[in-house]
């Protein structure tokens, strides 16, 4: 018992059997380490030595050099240390602290503690944290897999949502070229004996049929990013006739809708 407690003796046989008592019917994993560095181990229960995966306190002191530093991962320490010091320097606070951060078990394997910590003056010890841990990885882990779960929900309502709008806007702008390829096909229908004429109903329904295996070519290109068969390639090119060609392809639509389009470049060479 000597190796885990306080280390003064005479201190030691007053106070360590309600300690140990205390310590070990409390729920969870129990220490005290001192506020001062580096930081030393005053005491442990069993508890957390089973956290750290560890048969004794000789194996506990190896693991952990036997100070509050070594419990924590190295990562963690830095952060959860000046939390600790905000915590405790607030005068409406009464001189608690709960952090949560990494350990490495004895095994290697990283786990996750919720800590929560008091400070206190012991006799003939000074200042120093009695703390009571428990593992929280698989809470955390299903707190996490839940909020990722709830974000691939978010993003697919987003996705679905700007499926559903892009495919009411084509389906509507579908109608403006089907609608003309009717119109004009009939207007050549009527007026046959005039070539002239004509010719120009046919080329109207020729633009109105580009501007519609565009609307399709989306609807396809859609269909594609739906079932994981649309890819894209890395290559060089000049971005200004990207640009323009984009505009282009908008430009009738723009001008039948009376809305007007302006390109600004500013483009590096």
């Amino acid at each position: 018992m000597s190796k885990s407690n306080f280390l003064d003796k005479k201190y030691l046989y007053e106070v360590l059997p309600m300690l140990n008592w205390f310590s070990e019917h409390v729920p969870g994993g129990f220490f005290i380490y001192s506020a001062a560095e580096p930081f030393k181990i005053l005491y442990v229960n069993s508890e957390v030595l089973n956290i750290y995966g560890c048969a004794n306190v000789d194996e506990f002191r190896e693991l952990t050099g036997y100070t509050f530093r070594g419990m924590v991962h190295p990562d963690d320490f830095a952060t959860i240390q000046a939390s600790i010091e905000e915590q405790i320097a607030n005068p409406d606070n009464e001189n608690l602290d709960h952090v949560e951060y990494r350990i490495t078990r004895k095994d290697g394997e990283i786990r996750w503690i919720d800590d929560y910590g008091h400070l206190s003056t012991f006799p003939e010890y000074g200042d120093a944290f009695y703390v009571f841990i428990s593992d929280i990885t698989e809470r955390k882990r299903f707190r996490e897999e839940n909020l990722r779960m709830e974000l691939e929900l978010n993003r697919e309502k987003q996705a679905g949502e700007v499926k559903d709008a892009f495919l009411f806007n084509i389906s509507h702008d579908i109608l403006t070229p089907l609608n003309s390829i009717m119109g004009f096909t009939e207007l050549a229908r009527r007026h046959l004996d005039d070539p002239k004429l004509v010719r120009t109903y046919l080329e109207k329904v020729d633009e109105s049929n580009r501007q519609m295996l565009g609307l399709v070519t989306d609807l396809l290109d859609m269909s594609k990013i739906n079932y994981g068969k649309f890819h894209l390639r890395s290559e060089v090119c000049n971005l200004s006739e990207q640009v323009m060609t984009v505009v282009h392809s908008f430009a009738k639509a723009a001008a039948d809708k009376n809305i007007s389009l302006e390109t600004k470049l500013n483009l590096p060479d």
